[in-house]
Formats: structure tokens, sequence, C-alpha cells
């Protein structure tokens, strides 16, 4: 095709820009920029100075705009991009910085499908932004982490479980006092327990409480277990407090022998699933840590390792979870 006309293609691609217009422009700059009439007629004229020249848009997003086409070439794209009617540009530069080819199209698929599926069962709900750049972000945090082989399928959950669903406004009923009974605590591991917490905590104020109650126990007992690539046990409680995360706990870590200390992030929950419910895994502020009376976590998304005491307390062992 003519220079001039794609020049004028591309300037016809006006009003607030979207993924797909972006895919678009993303084309037909790649038309001129392998087009031979592009070096003649522009005089051998510096890509970048010519679109910013002749394209009126500066040449960062010049290279966006390249990027975003080629890494999808396909003809199915545009289909999936007019699927993803909430879909900002922001969210396809987000994923163009996905290096897992498979990893970033199958993220692309499942915000399509949820947009489907928003539209089929959830549409009386209102939201002003269906997912935000943050989701995606902490989303693609979360899969590069775990060790499970994420498919489209999880990915939908873990953005409807996780991200949209606890932003949907509705009219909350009042809340019922939880009163769970007194029940004996599981002590065959850790006997002198007994003798200074009898019951099982029935909330998070009542399992950070008995926390900080059998510390000393597990510290004394060296339970090691494994962190990332870390053997570690328990050191010292550096200090707990009201705002996310709850902790900073100290560690000692192993190679043949005791070799040194870290420092970790600690959020408390009383059921691991809070960790989402109070979302979060929409907090910047680093979690190293889960530690939960009782693990119900059932997102296919993995945002850190889980610590169970009930766990420890029945078994005498600790096995982090991973997702």
């Amino acid at each position: 095709m003519d220079i001039n006309k794609l020049i004028e293609e591309f300037k016809n691609i006006s009003g607030r820009p979207t993924p797909l217009k972006a895919w678009n422009q993303g084309k037909i700059l790649k038309s001129i920029k392998e087009n031979p009439g592009y070096i003649e007629q522009f005089n051998y004229i510096h890509f970048e100075t010519f679109v910013e020249q002749h394209l009126e848009i500066t040449a960062g997003k010049a290279r966006q705009y390249l990027r975003i086409y080629e890494i999808w070439e396909s003809k199915e794209v545009p289909e999936i991009l007019k699927k993803n009617k909430n879909m900002l540009l922001e969210h396809l530069y987000t994923l163009i910085k996905v290096e897992d080819e498979v990893r970033r199209d199958r993220i692309l698929d499942a915000m399509a499908n949820v947009e489907e599926y928003f539209e089929k069962h959830l549409k009386k709900k209102k939201l002003k932004t269906l997912y935000r750049e943050d989701d995606i972000i902490f989303l693609i945090n979360a899969i590069s982490q775990s060790k499970k082989d994420f498919s489209i399928k999880d990915i939908e959950k873990a953005l409807l479980k996780d991200f949209i669903n606890p932003r949907i406004t509705e009219n909350k009923q009042p809340i019922k006092p939880d009163i769970r009974p007194k029940t004996d605590i599981n002590t065959s591991n850790f006997g002198e327990l007994a003798e200074l917490y009898p019951n099982e905590p029935v909330d998070e104020q009542s399992f950070v409480a008995l926390f900080c109650t059998m510390f000393y126990l597990i510290k004394e007992n060296n339970i090691q277990f494994l962190w990332r690539n870390y053997q570690i046990s328990f050191s010292k409680i550096i200090n707990v407090k009201v705002s996310f995360p709850d902790a900073e706990i100290e560690f000692f870590t192993y190679e043949n022998s005791r070799t040194g200390k870290i420092r970790l992030n600690v959020e408390f929950e009383y059921e691991s699933i809070n960790y989402i419910k109070h979302q979060h895994h929409r907090e910047f502020e680093k979690c190293d840590l889960i530690i939960c009376w009782v693990n119900n976590w059932s997102s296919p998304a993995y945002y850190a390792p889980i610590l169970c005491i009930k766990e420890l307390l029945e078994t005498g062992q600790i096995n982090l979870h991973y997702f």
C-alpha cells in the first residue's frame, strides 16, 4: 500500500485510545516500517523521528503499538480485544511485559471469558471498572511464583474470586455473631500448651494470642521448614501491629548448620481465605508468609506460602502450602 495512504489510515484512527485501536495502529506502523517506499520517500529519516513528525505521536507510543501488534499478529486477536470491553490500554501494556507467551495469551483469553460471564450472570451488579491494572499485576506475580501450571479456567476463577466479586457492591445483611463452641485444643505434640491455652481459637484475635503463647514451644523444638530456597526455623517476633502486614518475624537460616537470620513479613488470618476477603492480595506492601489457624484457601492463585498452625499441632511438623 502507498505510504501516504497508510499515514492517512493511521491518522483516521481517532477518539479514545483502546487496545483494539492500538493493535490496528501497530499493524499500520509495521506496514510503514517494512514498506520499501518509506526509505525512498522520507530520505532515510530515522523511524522514531518519522512517527513524531508525520504521525504526531511519541516514539514511545509507537514502540508500544508495534510491540502490541508484533506479540499478537494472529487474526483472532482483534475478536478477543472486541470482547474485552472493559480492557484499557494500561491492561494491555501490563500484559506485553509478560515474557511467557502461553501465560500471556491465557490471561488475555481469561479476561475475555470473564467479560462474557459478567455480561451473562452479573450484569445487574454495578462496577466502575470490571478489572484494574493492579489486578493483572498481582495476578501475574502470583502465577509467576506458583508451582502450578495455570489454565485459562484457573485464571478466570482467580479474576472473579479474588478481584471482581469482592468489589461488587451489594446490600449487605447484618452479620450475625459467629459463636463457635469451645473445643479442646489438640496438644499431643505440644503437651505444655494445654496448661497455657486449653481451647481452640475462635477468631483472628484469639488465634494471634495462641500463636504468641506457643511461639517459644515452636522455637524450643527447633522445627525447621523450607521457605523458598531457605531451610528456616523461628527465632523471635520483632513486632506485631494492626496494619498490614500484621507482624515481622525473625528466622534462623540453615545450610549445614545455623548460618544466619532473615526477617519475614507475616499476615495472621484465622482462616487463610480471609487473606482474599480482606483484600490483602491487592496490597503493594510485601507479605512473605500467611500464618493461619484453618487453611481453606480456595483460589488457584498464589500470593504467599501458607503455614497452618492447626496442622502443626496435629502433626508436629510444618509443611508450607504453595499453590
